[in-house]
Order: structure tokens, then C-alpha cells, then sequence
């Protein structure tokens, strides 16, 4: 919907994008580079924030686990999959901050405010950050009474409510919308309730096979290690189920296929869940896990394959463009049921991306949500 300002309104995230073209140019290997680099220090901010709260050896199985995950791979493989790896970096940033501010290894809350603030300026999904610090505040001092760690956590919140004020107002005042995204387009909010969905198998170990009976065994087993070892922390269960519930929010108006890079931020909670059971339990999924994420990084692969070879063509099509009105090019929409953001048109026919003297169109049905099933041959104007 292009009356909707705010839909894609992430201004760092534009601007990570133009520092990639400006190095690498067209090419697709800075900016995966770069998704990999945010990765893995967002993988470091999660393992610092887990120490705090379960040990060296859970937190550091706990991150090995997130870290892998397969449903991280269209977060980190696309271009655009970065407003999840590069707003989780600001989210968890700010956490770190503030928890360092409240052990007075910082002077004031000032960093975690500007982490916040940058937060909301690469994807709507920041604007949880206040309900996830006042679920985390909760976790702290768990000897102390509940109605007193609810009465700290309440004095605590204003700071950022502040901010948070002053970013919807600034969004309803010049976007015309408070939060922008998928979330306000069609909001359903079943779906911020799947804390579950990062310890489902998907494709080969979906099935019957063996794949699958292994996938549920080694599942099983964890579940056993992680009853025996946390049930003294049962407390802690419904708090990081509602942290989770939190942090996908945002996103709740987007599911199914290749929207697991939605999970992206909220897994981070269930990472903190596996590591109440000690270290075996999130090595298991993380074996577990090695039977889902193997065939779908050869999937994305050929995906991957596919996309540069439509790409290719598209740059071939619009160099001989030169006497058309318009340039039409083989654009899907979905490979093997994975968006193809790569092959739009949107950026093929701009710098630094590509360059067409005409407008450039995707040959696809006119209702872009289907797919095309045979490549249509390509026509001129």
C-alpha cells in the first residue's frame, strides 16, 4: 500500500544498504557479510545477557543453539532480512546497556535510550523494548518478594516511556501511523503466542522418516533434561514465555512461509528457556536441529541459484531496453515458496543496483501473490 508511509519506514535500515552498495557495489557478497557480522555480535549480546542469569556453560550452549538455528537463515541470507538481524542488534544492545546501568558499571541510561531511539529507526519490532525490560526487571533478585520487584520494576519503566511517547507521536505526526510494518495491516495476534515454533521440525524432519523419529527422540530427551534440571526455576518459565509472547508482537500480522526470520528476536527468550535446563539440553536441539537445518540450507542454495539466474537475465533485458517504452522482466515473486526479494523491480532498474532507461515491470500475474509456474518467454514494449 503506497499511501502507507510508515509500512517500511526504517531509516537505518536504507541506510546500512546504501553503505553496502557504496562497497561492494552490486554484488550480493557485502551485504551478507555484513548480516553475518550483526549476527554473530548479536549472538555475543546474547550470551553476556544469559551468563547473568543461568552460568558460563548453559549461556554459552544456549547462544550455540540461537546461533545456529535454521530459522535464522532468511534473516541472515536475504539483503532485506536485515531489519530482524540489525533491530535485534539495537534490542539487545540496550538491554545489555540498561542491565550494566542498574549494576553501576554505567554512569547513566543515556546509551540504553540511544539504543532504543536507533532501535525504532531500523524496524517497528523496538517499540516492545519497555515491556521486555519491565519482564526482565522481574527476573532480577528472585529472592526478594514479588509485589516489591513488581513495585522497582513500575519506577523504572518512565525513562523509556517517555521515549517511547515521544517516537509514536513523532511517527503519528509525520508517518501518519504509530507502528507501521505488517503489524497494524492486518494484526493477528495468535501468532505472537508461538513461543513453540523454534523447537518444530520443518521439511525432512516434518515427516515420518527418519529424519523425523530422530528430530523426535532427541527432542523428547531434551525435554526430560530440561524437567529434571529447571523445575526448582519454574517461576521463571511463564515470565520468559511472556517475554517471548513480547517481542513478536510486531510481527504477528506476518506468518507462514518464509516468515520465520520473525521468530528472529523472540527465540532469544526460548534460548533463555533451554539454558533453566543446564548446557545438554540446548546441545540436543541444537543436534536436533542439524536435521531441519541441513536441507534447507541446500534448499536456499538452490533458491539462491535460481534467483541470480533470473537477476542475470533482468540485467541482460534492460541493456537491450533501449528503444522500448517499457521493460518487462521475468520477475516471480516466489521460488520453491521462498519470496524472491532479489529479482524486484523495484531495484533492478536503479543505481547502484542496475541502470534501465525506461520503466522496468515484473512479467508475473497481475495478482502478484501467485507465483509463476512456467517462465513466460520475455517480451519487449
Amino acid at each position: 500500500d503506497m499511501q502507507r508511509l510508515a509500512l517500511f519506514y526504517r531509516p537505518l535500515i536504507t541506510l546500512s544498504i546504501a553503505i553496502d552498495a557504496r562497497i561492494g557495489g552490486n554484488e550480493a557478497f557485502v551485504p551478507l557479510l555484513m548480516n553475518l557480522l550483526v549476527h554473530l555480535a548479536n549472538a555475543v549480546l546474547l550470551f553476556s545477557l544469559l551468563k547473568r542469569y543461568v552460568g558460563l556453560m548453559p549461556a554459552l550452549a544456549a547462544t550455540g543453539w540461537w546461533a545456529w538455528h535454521s530459522g535464522h537463515l532468511e534473516a541472515i541470507s536475504w539483503m532485506v532480512g536485515r531489519v530482524d538481524t540489525h533491530s535485534t542488534l539495537f534490542y539487545l544492545l540496550a538491554i545489555e546497556l540498561d542491565l550494566r546501568h542498574r549494576e553501576g558499571r554505567l554512569r547513566s541510561s543515556w546509551p540504553a535510550l540511544l539504543a532504543f531511539v536507533l532501535g525504532c529507526m531500523t524496524k517497528e519490532l523496538a517499540l516492545t523494548l519497555p515491556g521486555a525490560l519491565f519482564l526482565l526487571w522481574l527476573l532480577e533478585k528472585p529472592k526478594e518478594a514479588f509485589t516489591g520487584r513488581l513495585r522497582e520494576a513500575f519506577s523504572r519503566l518512565l525513562p523509556y516511556c517517555l521515549v517511547l511517547l515521544l517516537v509514536v507521536l513523532s511517527r503519528r505526526i509525520f508517518l501518519g501511523e504509530e507502528i507501521g510494518g505488517y503489524a497494524i495491516a492486518s494484526p493477528q495476534f495468535a501468532n505472537a503466542l508461538g513461543f513453540w515454533r523454534p523447537f518444530v521440525p520443518r521439511g525432512e524432519a516434518a515427516g515420518l522418516g527418519a529424519p523425523g523419529i530422530a528430530f523426535l527422540v532427541i527432542t523428547v530427551s531434551a525435554a526430560v533434561l530440561f524437567a529434571r534440571h529447571a523445575w526448582r526455576n519454574w517461576r521463571v518459565v511463564p515470565l520468559l514465555l511472556a517475554l517471548s509472547t513480547v517481542l513478536a508482537l510486531p510481527s504477528a500480522g506476518a506468518r507462514g512461509r518464509g516468515a520465520e526470520r520473525y521468530d528472529y528476536l523472540p527465540s532469544t527468550s526460548m534460548a533463555g528457556l533451554l539454558a533453566l535446563g543446564g548446557p545438554v539440553p540446548p546441545l540436543l536441539m541444537m543436534g536436533a536441529d542439524l536435521l531441519t537445518g541441513v536441507p534447507e540450507r541446500r534448499e536456499l542454495q538452490t533458491v539462491s541459484s535460481e534467483v541470480r539466474r533470473y537477476r542475470d537475465e533482468a540485467r541482460t533485458r534492460m541493456q537491450q531496453a533501449q528503444d522500448d517504452v517499457v521493460c518487462f522482466v521475468e520477475a516471480p515473486l516466489l521460488i520453491q515458496g521462498r519470496v524472491a526479494f532479489n529479482v524486484g523491480t523495484d531495484r533492478l532498474g536503479l543505481a547502484p543496483f542496475g541502470h534501465c532507461p525506461v520503466p522496468v515491470l515484473p512479467l508475473r500475474a497481475v495478482d502478484s501473490s501467485l507465483a509463476i509456474q512456467d517462465r513466460p518467454p520475455v517480451i519487449g514494449t
